[in-house]
């Protein structure tokens, strides 16, 4: 209805299905931010949608009646459109066929998530995703596309994997159609634009979808509309361009944070190349570049916003670029092999010379593909680009988005070069399809022909993603957790949690880096891995163990043998707390049974207080925050009931209520303690109702750090610290140096004056070469050595003193003796006469 009442008059109908969509998505983005900022959440979202459902399905017959007929625009040759809808047609064939992808190298785990999160927490906007600790911003992975696909599901009571199965199937026709819209508003040619659309979704896209209901798939889709529009408008004037422009343009700028800056960058280029040859349309250009750019603002001020401000909104693009290969002659640039990496954009570049006529006689879109097709090249010798991370990151990733219209410039090129075939040109004309047809053999052969003819071994074929397919692979144990509570917290290695979690919508404990939500990252998204994986991998003791399910709330837990070494998968099994509840050849689903604490842990008892505590036991002695610490109450006969269990320190006090069981029994109670507890020596006790509080004992809350997350240590070759990874290492990961004076700090929690035992957890090569380490926090400095004959991990421990608070924690390499100096994590604890001593 929307179409029909602003839409522009006259396009083709085979036209008009993709931006009717899209009109649809953008109505979508804007109740989805409106939810968020006014707070009504998803169920207001869901009661504006239906209502605008019901508004369309009464005013449609009206719409259909006010709307004037006009003659439908002319596709010159008219054939180019039935071709369009041929490639339509075979794209949403390609894609029935392969299906979404859902095999475990699919990044389609992440979006279905996002889904879930949506209708499971009620946000209007993905906040929740994986998990259901509170943030207070939307994940800028995520978006409206997301809230567009949970409304479909939930108004449908189909289970989003369903919804994505078919929206796989459904947006891929959208591509082609999209891109050939895009592709004719450019040439005003339906021969150039049906070649070019043939070029890329064969060449560019291998023909395969299994993507296609990714974000930046059909943020594409959005964007490519929203140009199109514009350019429409530039040519014919009619404001209806500009009004379907607009708001599209708004929702791919939140589908995908890239697309703001590739309309922007499109149309800003094409505009100076208007204005360069006083192109009589230059002033509609510009307009149509303001009216989009203010549609896109929004959301690019709040993208830009994120990757100068301090955690937990931080982007990762930051911490995690993606450098380039930097040339530092005759000044600093990059060399932007990342443009010049498929035929579309190497000869789009080369016969974009062939459009220069062409726009110097006017033409708005030879100019702006011109501009497009030199602006990476262009910026890629700046030195704003060139020297910091920053910069690379964003040159690479928006030199992605931009690459279509390098494949529109190589079609209209060989459009242009078939019809000098015969002329004067003939020559070059014949030069340019035999270097375009030998590109595109060569492209068949390692796009089309890879995917679809390679066997289901190879990891890029479509026949691997169909044998692998994890809701079939894995039909029994997804049917297991489909049967746990919706509450329920599951652990597992990181990479099955991820794709469990975005199959069954279950919230997991970690997830891959990669995916891990930026403002969890932030907050604890590096120990959330480490500590599930060493779960899973049998690398904890029983107390540890224990902790770390209680502390994230776990009440499952599933090891696989493809994902456990066999001794992991032993312990795991006989560990009392685990109970199994399901499994199959290679795999198997434990329910956590905190009553069998007693058991497992086994707490030595002493003397208790009396009268209703016989005898009691706290332990462990040390206790990691973010861990728990765990009191053995022996009951006497009289005593039975609830009781609250308290822990209480300098920095804080921490309480939960528990019940225990007949009289006579004895009991062991966990009580997590917050990752944010600060160091120091704490007081456990149990209040009984109506009871004053009866001491339990003492126990040091220390805090731990991996050394690989500290600032300073590099992935790859580094001349300090770099990441190195074993099974020996928490989390697999550690921080390695051989460089004497190598640095790295983080910045921590405030850390209170006193005395505290800094440790150090190393690698001992066993070569009795002395090792040095200098270990700062904030003011205060420990030197740790080491000397071992025997290889394998050690702690070194130092004491300290703190005049006053302090939060930065660092290391520096004193002193290399053996190959390498090898740190896994760092601890700080409260220093106790006779405790702070070295392994």
């Amino acid at each position: 209805m929307i179409w029909r009442l602003a839409g522009p008059r006259g396009l083709p109908a085979v036209l008009e299905i993709a931006p009717a969509f899209a009109l649809s998505v953008a109505l979508i983005a804007v109740l989805g931010w409106a939810g968020y900022l006014l707070g009504f959440g998803f169920t207001g979202v869901r009661t504006a949608a239906i209502a605008v459902l019901v508004l369309a399905a009464v005013g449609s017959p009206i719409a259909f009646l006010y709307r004037r007929a006009r003659a439908k625009e002319p596709v010159s040759p008219p054939w180019t459109l039935w071709g369009a809808a041929a490639i339509a047609v075979g794209a949403g064939l390609a894609a029935l066929y392969s299906g979404p992808w859902l095999s475990s190298t699919a990044d389609s785990f992440y979006h279905l998530a996002a889904i879930w999160s949506v209708t499971g927490h009620g946000t209007a906007l993905p906040q929740q995703v994986f998990f259901s600790t509170p943030v207070p911003a939307p994940d800028p992975t995520s978006g409206p596309w997301h809230l567009a696909l949970a409304l479909i599901s939930n108004l449908s009571g189909q289970d989003p994997v369903s919804v994505w199965r078919v929206m796989t199937v459904a947006l891929a026709p959208l591509i082609g159609l999209a891109f050939f819209a895009l592709a004719l508003s450019i040439t005003r040619l339906g021969s150039a634009a049906l070649i070019a659309t043939a070029l890329y979704m064969v060449f560019a896209l291998s023909f395969d979808f299994r993507d296609a209901a990714f974000p930046n798939q059909f943020g594409n889709v959005l964007a490519w509309l929203a140009l199109a529009f514009a350019l429409r408008f530039v040519e014919s004037g009619s404001r209806r361009e500009l009004a379907v422009a607009a708001p599209i343009a708004f929702a791919a700028s939140t589908v995908h944070p890239l697309l703001g800056p590739f309309l922007l960058a499109a149309l800003a280029g094409g505009g100076v190349a208007a204005i360069l040859v006083r192109s009589p349309s230059w002033k509609r250009l510009v307009l149509a570049g303001l009216i989009v750019g203010l549609a896109v603002l929004p959301l690019l001020v709040v993208d830009v916003s994120t990757l100068f401000a301090p955690a937990p909104y931080a982007s990762k693009a930051v911490l995690s670029p993606l450098p380039l290969r930097v040339v530092h002659h005759p000044w600093t640039w990059v060399w932007p092999s990342n443009w010049y990496s498929n035929p579309g954009t190497i000869l789009g570049t080369a016969f974009a010379v062939s459009l220069v006529r062409l726009w110097r006689a006017g033409e708005a879109g030879a100019g702006l593909v011109i501009a497009a097709v030199l602006a990476i090249p262009v910026v890629a010798l700046t030195p704003v680009f060139a020297t910091t991370y920053l910069g690379q990151y964003i040159l690479a990733r928006v030199s992605v988005v931009m690459q279509p219209l390098a494949w529109v410039a190589w079609a209209w090129g060989l459009w242009l070069a078939v019809g000098a075939v015969r002329g004067r040109l003939m020559v070059p004309a014949a030069a340019v399809l035999v270097v375009s047809i030998m590109a595109m053999g060569i492209a068949f052969y390692t796009g089309p022909l890879e995917r679809y003819h390679s066997p289901a071994s190879s990891p890029k074929s479509i026949a691997y993603s169909r044998a692998t397919d994890l809701t079939v692979a894995w039909r029994d144990r997804l049917a297991a957790i489909d049967k746990l509570p919706r509450s329920s917290v599951l652990l597992a290695e990181p990479r099955m949690a991820y794709e469990v979690a975005g199959i069954t919508g279950i919230e997991v404990v970690a997830v891959p880096y990669s995916h891990t939500p930026a403002q969890i990252q932030a907050r604890d998204g590096p120990r959330r891995r480490e500590e599930a994986l060493d779960a899973t991998q049998g690398r904890f003791d029983s107390a540890e163990l224990a902790g770390v399910i209680e502390h994230y709330g776990v009440t499952d837990v599933l090891v696989d043998m493809d994902r456990t070494d066999s001794a992991a998968w032993a312990q795991l099994a006989s560990a009392e707390i685990l109970t199994p509840i399901a499994s199959g050849d290679r795999w198997r689903l434990y329910r956590y049974d905190s009553s069998r604490l007693d058991a497992y842990l086994d707490l030595p008892l002493q003397q208790g207080p009396g009268p209703a505590i016989g005898q009691t036991g706290v332990g462990p002695q040390n206790v990691v925050a973010g861990r728990a610490v765990f009191a053995r109450v022996q009951w006497n006969r009289s005593a039975a009931g609830s009781a609250r269990l308290q822990a209480e320190g300098l920095g804080g006090t921490y309480s939960r209520t528990i019940d225990f069981g007949a009289e006579g029994s004895t009991d062991t109670f966990a009580l997590p303690i917050p990752s944010d507890a600060p160091p120091g020596v704490y007081r456990l006790s149990l209040e009984l109702s109506g009871q004053t509080s009866t001491f339990l004992g003492r126990f040091e809350v220390g805090r731990l750090y991996q050394a690989e997350d500290m600032g300073g240590v590099a992935a790859g070759e580094s001349p300090g610290w770099t990441i190195v990874g074993a099974p020996r290492y928490e989390g697999t990961l550690a921080a390695g140096a051989t460089n004497p004076g190598s640095s790295a700090s983080q910045a921590i929690p405030p850390t209170g004056p006193g005395g505290f035992c800094i440790g150090a957890r190393v690698y001992d090569y066993g070569t009795n070469q002395v090792n040095a380490l200098r270990v700062t926090l904030g003011d205060a400095v420990a030197q740790m050595s080491w000397s071992g004959s025997t290889p394998g991990m050690r702690w070194v421990r130092a004491p300290v003193t703190l005049d006053r608070t302090g939060g930065q924690l660092g290391i520096r390499l004193a002193q290399r003796g053996q190959a390498a100096v090898m740190v896994d994590a760092l601890e700080i604890f409260p220093l106790v006469e006779g405790t702070c001593r070295s392994d």
